[in-house]
């Protein structure tokens, strides 16, 4: 089956030990829309935009049944320095409580930026590399969960880590073609 696809696509026959059929249609997806080329993805600062703690709140009664986390998100890029940044925030709540809030900025240099981003509009951006997307997203998420973990020691939210939750039940508008 590889062989016969790759010969159709009039490209180079590529080895691949173990590969689904997904990747392989993927792959020449791509083959046919240009060639393939590696793609650098630099991590060029992290910065904390929000913090706070409720101190106010009695976490004597805290239920963890009750407890649930909320993320947002929000992309920017900028094409001029080829740069990509990330901002997720989680929030921590009981029942209607705000218990604890955090925003992390991650900003990644992406070369070459023109294969990462190839449209933008006033609804944001399209990618032709969408697991590029998914894999800062993912880098992102981590340092998140890294910092609040590290803001959280020695609170009584201590115990409850962000746990590890896929990228697309956060950021669900990351689709692979």
């Amino acid at each position: 089956i590889k062989e016969h696809l790759f010969r159709k696509m009039n490209k180079v026959l590529i080895l691949i030990n173990v590969i689904t059929i997904q990747e392989i249609y993927y792959i020449i997806k791509v083959m046919a829309k240009k060639k393939l080329q590696d793609i650098k993805i630099t991590l060029l600062s992290i910065s904390e935009t929000l913090y706070r703690f409720n101190y106010d709140y009695d976490y004597s009664i805290l239920d963890s049944n009750d407890l649930r986390i909320d993320f947002a998100h929000n992309f920017k890029s900028n094409d001029e320095a080829c740069m990509f940044e990330i901002e997720i925030k989680a929030k921590y709540k009981c029942k209607e409580n705000v218990l604890t809030e955090l925003g992390v900025l991650t900003s990644f240099i992406i070369d070459p930026y023109s294969e990462f981003i190839v449209g933008k509009n006033e609804e944001g951006f399209s990618t032709n590399i969408p697991e590029i997307l998914e894999k800062i997203c993912s880098i992102s998420l981590g340092i998140l969960r890294g910092v609040f973990f590290s803001k959280l020691k020695g609170t009584p939210l201590e115990k409850y880590p962000i746990p590890l939750i896929p990228i697309d039940a956060i950021i669900p508008q990351i689709k692979k073609e």
